[in-house]
């Protein structure tokens, strides 16, 4: 499965996919979340709670990275 080009798709429709389609194609077939990253999509632990510490800095980056490429997913926990 080409996830990249799926999200690809999902990013330029502008909508994201229904819960049970997101899941099929973040899940593995024991149903756990996969774990690696690509140029498109990037897990994150939890929503920073300040605005000034390196865990939202990096947050920060990636943002600025996915806006370059024309968009991606950040999923937080």
């Amino acid at each position: 499965m080409d996830r990249t080009n799926i999200i690809r798709q999902w990013l330029d429709s502008g909508s994201l996919p229904s819960e049970a389609e997101f899941f099929r194609i973040f899940a593995d077939g024991s149903g756990k979340y996969i774990l690696d990253e690509r140029s498109t999509w990037d897990f994150k632990q939890e929503w920073p709670f300040s605005y000034s510490n390196d865990y939202w800095g990096g947050i920060a980056k990636l943002l600025c990275a996915f806006s370059n490429i024309s968009g991606g997913l950040i999923m937080i926990k």
